[in-house]
């Protein structure tokens, strides 16, 4: 039987909730993110921000990767050259990337 794609992973939960890890505490980040998975969320989205696109700086791929969960991980990437990075959160275990897009008058 065929993997089924993480949307068709998440459908049949809808509406679905998704957890943020930004105000988490790094240090227990697995027993926080195995809370949410008792509750029965499916999908967390870690802010990925490095303090260029936007003031805040958060985590990095190896804390996306660190994380060992049944959760479908949603990297929301409010970086800088978010195109040129995407490969790294894929091979650190993101299952989704969110990308912000800016456009700009010259």
């Amino acid at each position: 039987m065929a993997t089924p794609s993480v949307f068709e992973a998440i459908r049949p939960t809808t509406p679905t909730v998704s957890v943020g890890v930004l105000t988490a505490d790094l240090g227990p980040l697995a027993s926080q993110v195995e809370i949410h998975e008792c509750s029965g969320v499916k999908l967390a989205h870690f802010e990925v921000m490095d303090g260029c696109f936007c003031p805040m700086t958060t985590i990095s791929p190896s804390i996306v990767g660190a994380v060992r969960t049944s959760l479908i991980k949603d990297g929301h990437l409010m970086i800088t050259d978010s195109i040129d990075k995407i490969t790294n959160y894929v091979k650190a275990s993101a299952d989704v990337i969110t990308v912000y897009s800016v456009v700009e008058a010259r």
